[in-house]
């Protein structure tokens, strides 16, 4: 675990710990997951008698269904916003699109960076990355309507195949709401690799090869179709990732009758 490790925790008091949490999750009448693969695995391996994932949802009256059209059509921007911990992708993709040039097919490439924290990438990159820093709740969803491609990276590193396993991230949810279309970059075992090919709600890419990650980004630029994973991505959210749907799994898992009529 890489918790116990990063805070130096001895192996007796992890085991401690691991016995407890085990049992505690197995005496449970329902888990709650933080992902669907997390609620299905954690279930199954200790034992529980039921389980439901709950993912953060995203309030209804913030979100866009389809995408504004910009005045510039030569620019594609790719957009990012929240935490910078899976840096390895980052690092990756942007030494990808600096081997393009930031061009493609006449368009130029544009990463804009939304949150806390800039980046300092190994090869040069100041005219092709803008960074928004924090920005109202508000305005970020109105400027995230205005990109081409969402993206969402998530950790490659061995020392977290755990997290990148069971996470949900919750850029995710922001994404899915905005009618722009999104670019899971994340390894094969994750779960928000399955989430999104197993739902078709956007474009995946698991790998950090230089060649790979050209590949997918000549592709998405070149599909005309994009916008239907966008499409997809709202009828997912509005199924899986509301306020309904949090409250009908929260029902489920204290073993209470569902209301659809609750108000905040």
């Amino acid at each position: 675990n890489w918790w116990f490790q990063a805070n130096a925790v001895d192996s007796w008091t992890q085991k401690k710990i691991m016995k407890e949490y085990s049992r505690m999750i197995h005496d449970a009448q329902c888990f709650i997951g933080a992902s669907p693969d997390m609620a299905a695995v954690y279930a199954a391996q200790y034992g529980c008698r039921s389980s439901v994932p709950i993912m953060m949802p995203f309030a209804e009256n913030k979100v866009y269904e389809t995408k504004r059209q910009r005045k510039e059509d030569d620019i594609f921007v790719i957009a990012m916003s929240g935490q910078l911990y899976a840096y390895g992708p980052i690092m990756a993709l942007l030494v990808a699109l600096n081997s393009m040039k930031w061009r493609y097919r006449g368009r130029k490439i544009i990463f804009r960076l939304y949150g806390p924290n800039n980046l300092c990438p190994a090869e040069p990159t100041p005219c092709f990355m803008e960074y928004r820093g924090w920005v109202p709740q508000e305005q970020l969803l109105e400027e995230l309507n205005e990109a081409d491609l969402l993206y969402c990276p998530y950790r490659f590193e061995p020392d977290f195949e755990e997290t990148a396993r069971y996470a949900f991230p919750g850029k995710l949810s922001t994404y899915m709401r905005t009618g722009v279309p999104l670019l899971v970059h994340s390894p094969e075992y994750s779960g928000i690799t399955h989430f999104v090919q197993e739902r078709k709600c956007g474009y995946v890419l698991k790998s950090v090869v230089l060649g790979d990650i050209v590949s997918k980004i000549e592709q998405i630029m070149d599909d005309e179709s994009r916008l239907d994973y966008a499409k997809t991505a709202w009828e997912v959210s509005n199924r899986e990732l509301s306020l309904s749907a949090m409250y009908k799994n929260f029902a489920y898992a204290l073993g209470i009758p569902f209301c659809d009529t609750l108000e905040d």
